[in-house]
Order: C-alpha cells, then structure tokens, then sequence
C-alpha cells in the first residue's frame, strides 16, 4: 500500500481562491487514491496533482480535505520531526 498525496484545484475560479484542498490516503495506485478520496469524503473535485511524498505524517493529517493553512501545519510537523526545523 502506497500513501498518496493529492492536491485539488479549480483553475475557472479567481485567483487566489483556485485551491480546493489537498489530503492523503493509502491506496495502491494513484486512480485507486482518487476513488478512496472520494469514498472518505476528502475529494472536493476539479484537477488533481498527485505524488507519493517522499516524508510521510502522522496518522492524524490521513483521509481528510485539507486547508492551505492545515498543509502548513503538516509540513512544520514533519520537518520538526525530522530535525529539520528548531
């Protein structure tokens, strides 16, 4: 099982209201990742980037839509973890 990151986006909105949220989930391809998003409720539509992340997160930030300022968060959470930030 892979964890996948997925990013959602709208490009036809205003700029700086085109991100939809972001959100992990294990799934074993990236189509499975779509459709485990949607069964959780964390895939809010239009396009989506994909990636598996290279540092992974708790279990807390998984199968939930995720905010700009909650990704943030996320990513203060890892690098700390792994020393990367005091």
């Amino acid at each position: 099982m892979k964890t996948i990151y997925m990013s959602f986006v709208d490009p036809k909105k205003p700029e700086g209201q085109q991100f939809l949220g972001a959100c992990l989930v294990h799934a074993e391809s990236f189509e499975e990742a779509i459709k485990e998003a949607w069964r959780r409720g964390c895939n809010p539509g239009g396009e989506i980037m994909g990636l598996e992340p290279e540092f992974l997160p708790s279990e807390k930030w998984y199968n939930r839509l995720l905010s700009k300022e909650q990704l943030d968060e996320m990513e203060a959470e890892v690098y700390k973890a792994r020393g990367m930030l005091q």
